[in-house]
């Protein structure tokens, strides 16, 4: 039979499906007008990560580790992440507030072509925001920069002095490694 082909992956005790070191193939043709540079499945991770917060001007912003949960799931080069991370204490923060300890560092990129997306809400805040929140990753890093994006009448300002020590922020997005 000339059509036939080999399994060449198992079933295990557990009724899960082991494909042997390489990955999923799923060729290297294109259904669409782009070029396939990658056609292997060959990277999957699910797991949880410790965020930290930092003013980069000055003072503290102390993450309750007990009660901040962080996931994240990764799927060959794109990491989807989320979770809660709670504060429990500050002192005096000011400048632009950092979000750190992402599982991975981001991709190194070429005239800022960076693919993320970012949702952040916040709860308790000391200071209100003047408007949108803007988010900046920072390529090749495991962290990103927060901004408070202003509205009509203001071009955008720092946020750490915002944050006091019963601030709540909610994170859900994705963004691509090396």
């Amino acid at each position: 039979m000339s059509n036939a082909r080999t399994l060449a992956s198992t079933i295990n005790s557990s009724s899960q499906i082991v494909v042997p070191s390489g990955g999923v193939n799923f060729g290297i043709s294109t259904d669409g007008s782009g070029t396939v540079t990658g056609g292997v499945l060959d990277d999957y991770e699910e797991g949880t990560w410790t965020p930290a917060l930092t003013a980069s001007t000055s003072g503290t912003i102390t993450v309750d580790s007990s009660t901040s949960t962080c996931w994240y799931i990764k799927v060959g080069r794109v990491v989807h992440f989320g979770g809660r991370i709670n504060t429990s204490a500050t002192s005096a923060p000011t400048g632009d507030l950092y979000l750190e300890g992402f599982p991975f560092s981001s991709a190194t990129v070429t005239n800022g072509q960076n693919s993320i997306t970012f949702s952040v809400g916040f709860v308790n805040l000391g200071v209100a925001l003047s408007g949108s929140i803007g988010v900046y990753w920072i390529p090749g890093a495991d962290k990103s920069r927060l901004r408070d994006g202003g509205n009509s009448t203001n071009s955008g300002g720092t946020i750490a002095n915002h944050i006091d020590g019963s601030t709540t922020m909610y994170i859900n997005g994705s963004y691509l490694v090396d």
